[in-house]
């Protein structure tokens, strides 16, 4: 808000700062910079500005994207930002009242709903920061349930999500964090059932893994719960289409990043810890 100051309020402020006058105030500042003399274009009328921007942008190189490691461009159909953008969920009921949440609870609910579905899982929240604090609480609950200390991670585990890992937990040295050892791209299941102890709170799989290869899901978690331990699965929502989604192989809890559903990477932050 623009507040106008009288010249007597302008007098009482500086002498209150004491000085005598704007100039003495800014004394410090070299001349040239406070009266410098911008080389500024004539102004635009709005149509002619878009034109300007429009022609500025045409003149950017459209380059292929090869970014990973859990930022990927990937194509997001037109009903995407068709169904974010309906009123119904932005100002639903009237924008001055509390009842203008309905549009976002409904939003969230179908959110929830959707990925219950996708994930096969009975409770999805909405959401976590994005998929490595998503992993972290997924690891924080399984410690408090079992009462365990230890956490198997598998070695082709996204290494950002092991850095965060590693971050979380470096200042409790009663949680030990252990690496399944990988054969052929995936986990070594040998090494896996030697690292299984009774002090294991949680094992987790990352399916599709960081390399892109497949896990034998069902007996990786067989051999978990057979422990008396749990499951995290760690998984892409794209992938549920065709792999089979952690439900069913009895994941205790899954995760994801949920940029794929339709962020695009200039979206500011785009990511979303899906946590269920």
């Amino acid at each position: 808000m623009f507040i106008a100051n009288t010249d007597k309020d302008i007098q009482a402020l500086l002498a209150d700062i004491g000085v005598s006058s704007f100039e003495e105030l800014v004394a410090q500042i070299p001349a040239e910079f406070l009266k410098a003399k911008f080389d500024l274009p004539p102004a635009l009328t709005e149509i002619e500005l878009k034109k300007h921007i429009a022609e500025l942008a045409c003149a950017n190189k459209k380059m292929l994207n090869f970014a990973g490691a859990g930022a990927y461009e990937h194509f997001i159909p037109a009903g995407v930002n068709a169904l974010a953008g309906r009123g119904e969920f932005t100002t639903a009921y009237t924008p001055y009242q509390a009842e203008a949440s309905q549009g976002t609870l409904q939003t969230i609910y179908e959110f929830q709903s959707s990925i219950c579905a996708l994930f096969d899982m009975d409770v999805a929240n909405a959401s976590m920061y994005e998929a490595a604090t998503a992993l972290v609480e997924s690891i924080t609950a399984t410690l408090k349930i079992t009462s365990r200390n230890k956490v198997l991670i598998p070695q082709a585990l996204n290494p950002h999500y092991k850095k965060t890992i590693e971050t979380y937990f470096q200042n409790n040295p009663q949680v030990k964090i252990e690496e399944i050892p990988c054969t052929d791209g995936t986990i070594d299941e040998k090494e896996f059932s030697a690292l299984l102890d009774e002090d294991t709170a949680c094992v987790v799989l990352a399916n599709p893994n960081f390399y892109g290869c497949i896990e034998n899901a069902q007996e990786i978690s067989d051999k978990t719960h057979g422990n008396k331990s749990l499951l995290i699965a760690v998984v892409n929502p794209i992938s549920l289409a065709l792999l089979t989604p952690p439900g069913q192989y009895d994941a205790d809890f899954a995760i994801a990043e949920g940029q794929p559903l339709g962020n695009a990477l200039n979206y500011g932050g785009p990511y979303l810890g899906i946590f269920t």
